[in-house]
């Protein structure tokens, strides 16, 4: 069941001036002891909203380079770092990590390495005898 901010507030307030989890329930018939618990536990905590840029810039790419993931997984899991810092210090998710180390586990470096359409591409280089040869093949294939 869900509360509104003014039900909770007016039973953490009620708490406040009895003490008691279970005087609340029983004079406000609400809420649960678990809840209780959780919102005192909660009601000093500031909500913290991140906003995440999905833009592909140099400082935070959407498809980190192989260096980034392995430094990652060194700090998350070799050094023994909170993965929940790490990932709100880098904006990758903690899904994304856990699923980088299993890539990492099941198949080394080269599983976590970006396929090569996210990697960037140089000029492209025209070898035209490598391409006149396979036309004649064709053309005297069909004849």
């Amino acid at each position: 069941m869900s509360f509104t901010e003014e039900e909770k507030k007016k039973a953490l307030q009620l708490y406040d001036e009895t003490g008691s989890i279970a005087k609340v329930i029983h004079d406000l018939g609400y809420p649960s002891r678990q809840n209780m618990y959780t919102w005192i536990k909660n009601r000093n905590i500031e909500k913290k909203h991140k906003e995440y840029s999905f833009t592909n810039s140099p400082d935070h790419r959407i498809h980190p380079s192989l260096e980034t993931k392995l430094e990652i997984l060194h700090r998350c899991f070799e050094e023994g770092e909170d993965i929940k810092s790490i990932s709100e210090e880098y904006g990758y998710s903690r899904t994304s990590i856990y699923s980088w180390r299993k890539l990492y586990l099941s198949g080394g470096a080269a599983a976590i390495m970006n396929k090569k359409k996210d990697l960037p591409r140089g000029t492209l280089i025209v070898n035209e005898d490598a391409i006149r040869v396979p036309i004649i093949i064709l053309n005297w294939q069909l004849r």
